[in-house]
């Protein structure tokens, strides 16, 4: 059913074809935005919500040992993700200090450490950099771990939940999400690239500032296994991934780009 517009819309949305002649292309509308049908399909799945389980965690780690709530949020989802973040205690040739800056010149980025009180400073590469493990990291080891094992084991998952919605609303409305995870019918490598084209709908295929987590279980790439004394490199991790989350106050919100 067609409105009676006395000016109908110019606008013609691009077709993105998604997937490769080995797993199977399809044409999908880019709307720069997940439909509300498609946000509502997403939320009746329950999916695991990382952030705010992360928050939780933080929260409770943050009022029995003291530390600083946004720097222990932001501290586990660097051990999660890879790198550095301000405010770590860290060692450079063997002299312990604390990151102040991660900043990008050039396209490379650099992290300012600072020693002591006298003010000494040095600008350098991560692969310079050793973490000192915060001191109540072997305290909480077990339920950081179990965090991290959670959100890893609900990727696929969220995957096949996406990779519905886009297909659902968008090509075939017969389509289920039990045919989204039947191998028979969709290659999960094309579930994980139409995930893909879901996630960056989300966020508006806003590419100004690299997401801090990976959008598809591939992207992750990335072992389960955790050291006491992770490295890396550095990610500019100067504020908290749960969004408007207070120390005071946990609100649960929605990753700006899911991972998965």
């Amino acid at each position: 059913m067609a409105l009676p517009f006395k000016v109908a819309p110019s606008r013609q949305y691009e077709v993105v074809d998604v997937g490769n002649e080995e797993i199977g292309i399809l044409p999908i509308k880019k709307y720069e935005n997940l439909t509300r049908a498609e946000f509502g399909f997403i939320k009746k799945q329950d999916l695991y919500n990382y952030q705010f389980a992360l928050a939780a965690l933080a929260k409770r780690i943050s009022r029995e040992t003291g530390a600083h709530f946004a720097y222990v949020n932001d501290r586990i989802n660097a051990y999660l993700f890879g790198g550095f973040i301000q405010n770590d205690l860290v060692t450079v040739d063997g002299k312990e200090g604390k990151i102040t800056k991660i900043e990008t010149v050039e396209g490379n980025e650099l992290i300012t450490v600072s020693f002591g009180s006298d003010g000494d400073f040095v600008s350098v590469a991560g692969e310079g950099i050793e973490l000192v493990t915060p001191a109540w990291y072997g305290d909480y080891y077990a339920e950081i771990t179990a965090l991290t094992n959670n959100y890893l084991e609900s990727l696929p998952f969220q995957n096949y939940v996406y990779a519905a919605a886009i297909i659902i609303f968008r090509l075939d409305s017969n389509w289920t999400l039990e045919d989204t995870m039947n191998p028979e019918l969709l290659d999960y490598e094309l579930v994980r690239e139409v995930a893909a084209f879901a996630y960056k709908e989300k966020n508006g295929w806003n590419t100004a500032e690299p997401t801090k987590e990976p959008s598809t279980d591939e992207e992750l790439g990335k072992s389960l296994k955790e050291t006491p004394n992770p490295t890396g490199t550095a990610s500019s991790g100067e504020s908290s991934t749960t969004g408007d989350t207070t120390s005071d106050s946990i609100t649960e919100t929605s990753p700006s780009s899911p991972s998965a």
